[in-house]
């Protein structure tokens, strides 16, 4: 980048341009929290209020003693709790760094507090995959059938080390 370089120890720092340092340190930090982190978050308890109203108003719509319904209703239950747990995810995952990088701004020296941070705020990725993933009977079938195969695939490695081959040389 153009206005980047080092300080004395190596780090990369925004000291060469003080518009561009004075933008780095005091304007990005809330503006990524804001389009990072709090958009996000509120984008996705809208989304999710609006999905529980829906839920709410299809019970009443639909009468309780169908079959269909329970079925219909343990799903969208489901896909309610999905949705919860990974904007809860998400919170918990990202609001301490996104707190951390506004309220120390952008600092020219190495902090150790900030790359666990970091590290805490990338679990959310993981998290999320695994939330939709694990959950689909889909995903959970084939991702069994895979270990089954893993598993079984070292039984044999092993059974074959522990094999002895005889061979006649002629």
């Amino acid at each position: 980048l153009p206005y980047m370089g080092e300080d004395t120890n190596g780090i990369c720092s925004t000291g060469n341009n003080p518009i561009y340092d004075n933008f780095m340190s005091s304007v990005w930090p809330p503006m990524r929290t804001f389009f990072v982190c709090i958009l996000p978050i509120s984008i996705m308890i809208a989304a999710n209020i609006g999905l529980w109203r829906r839920i709410r108003a299809s019970k009443r719509r639909v009468f309780p003693h169908i079959t269909k319904f329970a079925h219909s209703t343990n799903t969208q239950t489901m896909l309610l709790f999905i949705a919860i747990s990974n904007v809860l995810a998400f919170v918990i995952t990202q609001v301490p760094f996104h707190l951390y990088t506004t309220m120390v701004r952008y600092r020219h020296c190495i902090d150790h507090v900030r790359t666990p941070i970091l590290l805490w705020s990338s679990l959310y990725f993981g998290i999320g995959f695994y939330i939709y993933c694990l959950t689909s009977h889909y995903f959970r079938s084939k991702f069994i059938l895979t270990i089954y195969w893993l598993l079984k695939k070292e039984e044999l490695t092993i059974i074959r080390r522990n094999t002895i081959s005889q061979r006649v040389l002629s």
